[in-house]
């Protein structure tokens, strides 16, 4: 009896549930009785509220949803954004609580009420309303999931929603896009945002800002004391300013205020430390950061007189500065006026590995700590690109749910996610820029969720191999305890000539699958460039070695061209638009280099001078294709030299004193403790016999000493290729090779570099 009962009352309760289902179908057999019931005074944002959902539910359902403003309340509508009507139709409705982006999605008897505080709440409850409900996907600028239904039913809903976090920046080439950045609930300073999407969280400044503010070409010859001094100098250049100094606290004060009166729609202002060190270390300057323990002392007393100066003019204003290297250890007694937004930077941070689990980010995870009980607003400024090599893999999947949910949890209110910024074409930036998107809006999503939703629909038949390749990375990253920073090189452990193999052949499989839908093998094969541009870095360096210890051929074959792969790395940058290598580099030197590669004569891999008897295991020859370049096209390049070992080799200009051209050894890439001596085969384009011409040395960067180091004179400097001798060192620590000039350009214009060779020393 008591089964029985309860079988009834189940199939009741199931009965009306579908008695309101029924009530509630907004579309069927291409039919609807539901109007779209626009809010009194609409807003821009909420008129477009009104507008996006007309659209979706005809793409859904091809039913088109008349949109009626205001006036008496429909039999059935969907109301969208709050007025009298929402009021009544939604009672209780706690609408101070949602704040400027929070909302309500309920039904109401026949009714549906889709609506949020001003400027953005009425917006994202319409997208959430399509998304949760719905299953709409906006996976990127170029790309939309939108399903396809006979029927929309519509069942009980009442879901409040207030975003956790209040600033979320999604800082990439496709997060710049307005209606993709409003869909994924976006709300960052550099999307193009307008009011129709409800606006933006309006930075003044946004960063860096200190010269800006108080421009040292104008200022520092008649006020040098209001910059930086050290060893009881002033100075500017690379300098920051004396914070201490009340002159300096007055007209940055004066500046900010002309700043806000300009651009009265900013919200946040940033006065924060120019992007290097050169703090001031004046006898006030010092005391203050003694006492406070860390120089973010004396930056957070300065920016909290800033904040009180404004906060009577510009209330609803916040004061935002860094804790960014020398200032990211909290202060021990100065907190944070409740307008001064403190923004904690990662960048020295490990991301492979959780924040909070890896032992190289403890002092990191130590600061976030310090600051959480101090700092009303903490904000976060991520990394999560690779700024040496935005081309390059940068497994950092597995890691973005933990790391964003680290930061809620201790506090922080707003987050801002670099990524590849600069051009079109970085490394699965749709896919991580989506990702992101997501966990800022809700943490609990799921970065394994929208991984499989995104490759699954942007990539279509392709999406198997691509999600293995994924995996293949971040398998080996996690397997062998790889740590990953924000500025790795092709010559990184994760980057092995299996590894690459593995994955081109991942990608091959790919592109074979996509082959009949051109829009998803475009999309592939701009995913392929990744492992591309690492095999056209280190490709010819893994081939030269297989063939110099006797095996038949590199890892990617006998069949494997080099030429082949640059090609189609080209054309594929090309329909891609990518403009940069890195964050300092343009693309069109990288192509210019690869170029000048490919009419080498790139089969030559004769032993270096006088090693042609030695055993291959002894030597290990290391060309200008593995050589890292600074300012590159500037100050140096790769150049097409067919009396070179390989036709190629690096130019320098003698103009410069920096260690422009550098090779880092990888690690394991001598015996470890063995003695090695080292050479460089280096010759000059030479004007005169006057002064120096070059010098050349090797550093250990772990130890932060020099282990040799060789000054050549311009009359000793060799016109022809010559090897130079380096000394002999143990292999340990982080040892590299590097070049400079002489600053002598009028004697010694160029110096040109074939390639650099260790020989292990006998019987060691």
């Amino acid at each position: 009896m008591k089964k029985t009962a309860m079988m009834i009352v189940v199939t009741v309760l199931c009965c009306a549930l579908d008695l309101y289902a029924a009530s509630r179908v907004l579309a069927e057999n291409n039919k609807s009785n539901y109007v779209i019931r626009l809010c009194a005074e609409p807003t821009p944002a909420e008129r477009h509220a009104a507008e996006e959902l007309k659209r979706y539910l005809k793409e859904i359902s091809s039913v088109e949803l008349p949109i009626r403003e205001a006036g008496a309340l429909p039999a059935r509508a969907i109301l969208v954004g709050r007025d009298a009507e929402a009021d009544r139709a939604a009672s209780g409705v706690d609408w101070a609580k949602l704040g400027g982006e929070g909302f309500i999605v309920r039904t109401c008897g026949p009714h549906l009420v889709l609506a949020g505080g001003r400027p953005r709440g009425t917006l994202y409850a319409v997208y959430s309303f399509l998304d949760q409900e719905l299953g709409c996907r906006w996976l990127a600028p170029d790309c939309s999931r939108i399903p396809k239904r006979a029927r929309l039913a519509v069942r009980d809903l009442n879901r409040t929603v207030v975003p956790q976090l209040e600033y979320r920046e999604t800082f990439s080439w496709s997060g710049y896009d307005g209606d993709w950045a409003a869909r994924n609930f976006s709300n960052g300073h550099s999307v193009r945002l307008t009011d129709a999407h409800g606006g933006k969280v309006v930075y003044q400044g946004f960063v860096h800002t200190f010269y800006p503010l108080l421009p040292p070409e104008k200022h520092f010859a008649q006020h040098p004391e209001w910059y930086s001094e050290r060893n009881g100098k002033r100075f500017h250049e690379h300098g920051q300013l004396c914070l201490t100094n009340p002159e300096v606290v007055r007209e940055v004060t004066a500046a900010v205020r002309a700043w806000l009166r300009k651009h009265p729609q900013a919200t946040i202002v940033s006065v924060s430390q120019n992007d290097w060190h050169g703090w001031c270390e004046c006898a006030k300057c010092k005391a203050v950061d003694d006492e406070e323990g860390s120089h973010s002392g004396t930056l957070l007393r300065f920016v909290n007189q800033i904040a009180e100066n404004i906060e009577k003019e510009f209330p609803n204003v916040a004061v935002d500065t860094l804790a960014y290297q020398y200032t990211r250890k909290p202060p021990r007694l100065v907190r944070p006026r409740p307008n001064v937004i403190v923004r904690l930077c990662s960048i020295e941070c490990c991301f492979s590995h959780p924040l909070e689990k890896c032992p190289q980010n403890k002092a990191f995870v130590d600061d976030i700590v310090g600051w959480s009980k101090v700092c009303q607003r903490l904000y976060i400024w991520d990394y999560v690109t690779n700024f040496a090599h935005y081309l390059l893999p940068h497994p950092n999947f597995d890691v973005l749910q933990s790391n964003i949910r680290f930061f809620i949890a201790h506090g922080v209110r707003g987050i801002f996610e670099q990524g590849e910024y600069q051009s079109p074409g970085g490394e699965m930036l749709e896919l991580r820029s989506y990702i992101i998107a997501r966990l800022l809006w809700n943490p609990g999503y799921g970065a394994k969720r929208a991984l499989d939703e995104f490759v699954d629909g942007y990539y279509g038949p392709a999406a198997p191999p691509i999600r293995k390749y994924i995996r293949l990375l971040h398998d080996k990253v996690k397997r062998d305890n790889i740590h990953i920073r924000c500025y790795v090189q092709p010559n990184a452990p994760c980057f092995t000539p299996e590894i690459v193999a593995q994955a081109e052949k991942l990608f091959v499989e790919a592109e074979r699958l996509a082959a009949k839908q051109p829009e998803i093998l475009k999309r592939v094969r701009i995913a392929h460039m990744p492992v591309q541009y690492v095999m056209l870095n280190r490709g010819r360096a893994w081939t030269r070695d297989a063939l110099r210890a006797g095996k038949k051929a590199g890892p990617f074959g006998a069949a494997w061209s080099e030429k082949e792969t640059a090609d189609k790395f080209l054309a594929t940058a090309a329909v891609a638009g990518v403009t940069r290598i890195s964050e300092g580099g343009q693309f069109a030197l990288f192509k210019e280099k690869l170029l000048a590669r490919m009419t080498a004569r790139s089969a030559r891999f004769a032993p270096p001078p006088g090693t042609e008897q030695l055993p291959a295991g002894r030597v290990v020859d290391v060309q200008d294709d593995e050589f890292s370049l600074y300012k590159e096209g500037t100050l140096c390049s790769i150049r097409a030299d067919e009396t070179a070992s390989d036709g190629a080799c690096a130019w320098l200009t003698g103009a410069t004193h920096e260690w422009a051209i550098q090779f880092h050894l990888p690690p394991n890439y001598l015996k470890a403790g063995k003695r090695y001596r080292a050479f460089a085969v280096v010759k000059v384009r030479k004007l005169a016999d006057t002064g120096d011409a070059f010098s050349v040395g090797l550093y250990d960067a772990a130890a932060k000493k020099s282990i040799a180091s060789r000054r050549v004179t311009a009359k000793n400097a060799p016109t022809d290729w010559k090897p130079c001798d380096l000394g002999v060192f143990e292999a340990k620590g982080q040892p590299y090779v590097w070049f400079a000039g002489c600053k002598n350009a009028a004697a010694v214009p160029e110096i040109l570099i074939d390639r650099v060779y260790f020989v292990e020393e006998k019987g060691r």
